[in-house]
């Protein structure tokens, strides 16, 4: 029988007054829905129409709400008491949503014929269309209250931030495996029609939640309720206002009983979903957590108390010596309640202890260094997180657990945004072009950008070694053809001791992860630097930017300032932001953070401005340039429009026009939070640079 045969396949009794099953092409392709409505609206007898029953969910629902609080009660116990437990959710957490929120375009262009969104740029649509439209900025305003505040900035009445609601949201996830968001609002009534605004969102701890449903598990039709008056009824239109009523999906199990329908509450299950309520994973290691707990309360009662669990056998036949024995513990236990009770043992007039439980030791934090893991792996979490190296190698190898845990987080963020955020978006019908995600680190085509550059640095500095002459231009090594000059071995010694600088003996390496972008630009400048020091902190103190330094230094500062950034990059042996951010920190007399800041952009602002330098001094002066960088979804609306203007004009630009190009542009977008930064970085976080074209 075919997937619809059941359902059209009528009873013998009922042939005369049924239709024929479709025999012709057309009604074999029709879609279910149509050819039930055909069905039933030509047949005559309407009662013919059959379907599979669901299934009782006796264990999910009439017992759910009495049994599952107290499961949701031992999850959260053992975040509490499990002190391994509460590190995996707080890191959990934490590295989730460390960068914040950022607003992705939905599309790259939008025809505005047809309406068809396109991720990359298209010239003309499949419907031949060639006016498109870009997404449009000014939606991700619409994510705000009356008053203009954003949701970002204050998601409900409490004044906590989305940031805050959605790290309260993850820590129930992964504790209970249960989340609610409860969508506060105010409706509008046109005759029977609703409308709705979003006035807040508050995280409900799931313990304070249950869900409304059937025996089957479905959403309970008889249970309705007002949006007005909150009252529960089984009435179609509310006995008070006359307004049509709503099932109830959602309700309080604390406090006053508040109601909710469908459309007001978000939840969601990470881990183990079920019909009705996510299951704690954490439960599915209570017996190991218990051990852990129990382990844990041991060795703080032995460093407490300096006592072992252990009773005083007392064995004595003589009546007299035990009464005088006994006297004296009883005293002795009066100045002391941690000693051991006694009790009688036998005949033999001797007094020993008897010990319960080992002194901890070396076996039992084996044990529990093993059940620790056990939990950790139902997490993905990896155990130098934990402090534990004890079996490295293998997928115990730092980078290899690194990369584990970041599919974890990016597993985490993917299913938070599709289950939350996503969701959440739905309720705001005006913001159609953006999506609102979690902010990731890493940049994967800048990533890919420096570790080739990175390989060509090793090139480079091995052929140098050798003898050969080589030098870096436009992102291609060159090479002399012959061995120009002696190699002259340097001892590893001496090439550590090179890494950290001459200024003092505690300086930090000159590289590491996340300085590999200072030590790539610095590949190309850093000779310029030398040769030229006046020369770039002059063009550095006439651009305009500079009076944005000003504003944490004092003017007759900042020409110090560029001296330290210039004194750093041109180090023969490279350098590093971190050597900088503390050479700013301890002459300027400012905090970290502000130092960094001052750093990571004055250090961009030297390179490129011995960049153009070099440029100008080394490229023909009919040279053309053009502006190159990824070209995705993540591309600014500005580095695009630059792109643009240098294809209206050709294959490319002279510099100096191109400079001109993106300060316009720049210029054109700039806003608050996107700026430019210097005449070559059109906003913050630019991934797009110069680069010459050869014919």
């Amino acid at each position: 029988m075919g997937a619809y045969g059941t359902l059209l396949e009528s009873s013998p009794a009922n042939k005369e007054n049924t239709v024929s099953p479709p025999t012709t092409l057309n009604d074999h392709m029709r879609s279910p829905f149509e050819m039930m409505t055909r069905y039933v609206t030509h047949g005559k007898g309407k009662d013919s129409l059959a379907g599979t029953p669901k299934p009782d969910l006796p264990r999910e629902t009439s017992t759910a709400n009495l049994t599952f609080s107290r499961l949701l009660e031992m999850a959260y116990y053992y975040e509490g008491q499990c002190s391994p437990f509460s590190t995996i959710v707080t890191n959990l957490v934490n590295y989730t949503f460390r960068n914040g929120f950022h607003w992705e375009p939905r599309f790259t262009s939008k025809c505005l014929e047809c309406g068809r969104e396109w991720n990359d740029t298209v010239d003309e649509c499949s419907c031949g269309s060639s006016q498109f439209r870009e997404p449009d900025p000014e939606q991700q305003g619409h994510f705000a209250h009356f008053n203009g505040t954003s949701y970002l900035d204050r998601a409900n009445d409490s004044r906590m931030s989305l940031l805050d609601v959605c790290k309260l949201t993850e820590r129930h996830r992964t504790v209970a495996d249960n989340a609610y968001w409860v969508m506060t609002k105010s409706y509008l009534f046109n005759g029977d029609d609703v409308h709705s605004v979003v006035k807040g969102v508050i995280p409900v701890d799931p313990r304070d939640m249950v869900k409304v449903c059937d025996r089957h598990g479905r959403l309970d039709g008889n249970r309705r309720t007002c949006l007005i008056h909150r009252a529960e009824t089984d009435r179609l239109r509310c006995r008070i206002c006359d307004k049509p009523t709503f099932p109830i999906a959602y309700q309080t199990r604390t406090g006053n009983d508040m109601l909710y329908t469908e459309d007001e509450v978000i939840h969601s299950s990470e881990y183990n979903p079920g019909m009705i309520y996510g299951y704690p994973e954490i439960l599915r290691a209570a017996d190991v957590s218990n051990a852990i707990i129990n382990i844990d309360y041991r060795v703080r009662d032995y460093y407490e108390n300096v006592h072992l669990p252990a009773i005083i056998g007392v064995t004595s036949p003589n009546q007299d010596t035990l009464t005088t024995n006994v006297r004296k513990l009883v005293e002795a236990k009066e100045e002391n309640p941690n000693l051991p009770s006694f009790l009688s043992l036998g005949d033999n007039g001797s007094m020993e202890m008897v010990k319960l439980m080992e002194d901890p030791n070396n076996e039992m934090w084996e044990l529990r260094r093993r059940m620790v893991l056990d939990i950790a792996s139902k997490f993905n979490f990896p155990a130098m997180m934990l402090n534990d190296m004890t079996d490295a190698g293998g997928l115990n190898v730092e980078s290899e657990q690194q990369a584990m845990w970041g599919q974890k987080i990016e597993q985490v963020r993917t299913h938070f945004e599709q289950s939350h955020l996503t969701p959440l978006l739905a309720h705001f019908p005006t913001i159609t072009d953006w999506n609102l995600r979690i902010a990731r680190e890493d940049d994967e085509d800048t990533l890919a950008e420096m570790e080739v550059m990175l390989k060509q640095a090793e090139v480079m500095r091995i052929l140098s070694d050798i003898g050969f002459d080589v030098t870096y231009k436009n992102r291609e090594i060159a090479v002399s053809d012959t061995i120009v000059h002696d190699r002259t071995p340097q001892p590893v010694e001496v090439m550590r001791e090179s890494n950290y600088g001459d200024l003092d003996d505690n300086r930090k390496p000159l590289i590491d992860f996340e300085d590999e972008w200072d030590f790539i630009t610095s590949i190309a400048n850093r000779q310029y630097l030398q040769d030229n020091p006046e020369q770039t902190l002059n063009l550095a103190l006439a651009a305009d930017y500079v009076k944005d330094v000003i504003k944490s230094i004092a003017p007759d500062k900042v020409e110090d300032l560029y001296r330290i950034l210039i004194d750093e990059m041109s180090k023969p042996e490279g350098w590093s932001i971190n050597n900088i951010i503390g050479r700013v920190q301890d002459a300027f007399n400012l905090d970290y953070y502000k130092a960094e800041t001052i750093a990571r952009t004055e250090s961009r602002r030297v390179a490129n401005i011995s960049r153009e330098q070099d440029t100008i001094a080394n490229d023909p002066p009919d040279a053309i340039y053009d502006w190159v960088g990824a070209n995705d979804h993540r591309t600014t609306r500005v580095c695009k429009a630059i792109k643009d203007r240098i294809k209206q004009e050709g294959k490319g630009v002279p510099l100096q026009r191109l400079k001109q190009i993106v300060r316009e542009e720049g210029m054109r977008y700039a806003s608050p939070g996107f700026r430019m930064i210097d005449d070559w970085t059109p906003h913050i976080n630019c991934r797009h640079t110069y680069r010459r074209v050869y014919d």
